[in-house]
């Protein structure tokens, strides 16, 4: 009985300190676009683009409302822009803007001691950012 009970409070005390992983941004019941960007600049997604990506996957463009899309880096929300979500359809006319940028060296600074990464602002590994445009079906997201 008393090697149960210390067994329990083992797990107890470790689950008390567990870590988030990073992926707690996603919702596993949404959809998502990959976006892959290696070069900073203002990124613009036409309504054309949109829906052919979301074609591709087999969804149609014209059951989503712009006002609820969002777009994701690093799992955080960027701020996005978009152009004629007023009457909440996306229309031909209307587009999207986010400000995006390749991979940085941040992710890496974690593989070298403190001060010790040969290239801060440069990823050794990938210069690719992947960000995530995802919609849902209320308008609290704008």
């Amino acid at each position: 009985m008393r090697i149960a009970v210390t067994i329990i409070a083992l797990f107890s005390v470790a689950s008390s300190f567990s870590q988030s992983i990073g992926n707690e941004w996603i919702d596993y019941s949404a959809h998502y676009l990959k976006v892959p960007i290696v070069n900073k600049g203002v990124y613009r997604i036409s309504q054309s683009q949109f829906a052919n990506a979301l074609s591709n996957i087999g969804l149609n463009a014209t059951s989503v409302d712009p006002r609820n899309i969002q777009v994701f880096r690093e799992g955080a929300e960027i701020p996005i822009f978009f152009e004629g979500d007023s009457d909440g359809s996306f229309d031909p006319a209307d587009f999207l803007l986010f400000y995006g940028e390749g991979n940085d060296g941040s992710f890496d600074s974690l593989l070298y001691p403190s001060g010790r990464h040969p290239k801060p602002y440069y990823s050794l590994f990938n210069d690719t950012s992947t960000y995530f445009i995802s919609w849902s079906g209320n308008t609290e997201n704008a």
